[in-house]
């Protein structure tokens, strides 16, 4: 429909910029050309996000003109990224964990 042009190009944007947001830079890049590299990652991995977060919060309005359906559809919703979320931070952690 019509957020899929935004749903689309926000996953490339939103990947590309996470990858850089994380990558590390040579130690010779002074510090004010390290916070303005950070900070503009930052802006577009938000920018990214937003394009992604925004559509799919408003789909659920669009999928029934019942309050009970949205409300349950939208509980449903946020327990997923709930579980989601958590679960990939404890992914995360046990791959970057020190197990030496």
């Amino acid at each position: 429909g019509r957020r899929r042009p935004w749903l689309l190009g926000g996953g490339p944007i939103l990947g590309l910029f996470y990858f850089i947001l994380w990558n590390a830079l040579p130690q010779d890049v002074g510090v004010v050309w390290r916070t303005l590299y950070h900070m503009t990652s930052y802006m577009c991995v938000s920018i990214g996000l937003t394009t992604i977060t925004v559509p799919c919060g408003a789909l659920v309005s669009e999928l029934t003109t019942s309050y009970e359906e949205r409300t349950t559809v939208g509980s449903f919703r946020v327990l997923a990224v709930a579980v989601i979320g958590s679960g990939s931070s404890l992914i995360h952690g046990l791959i970057v964990s020190d197990r030496s």
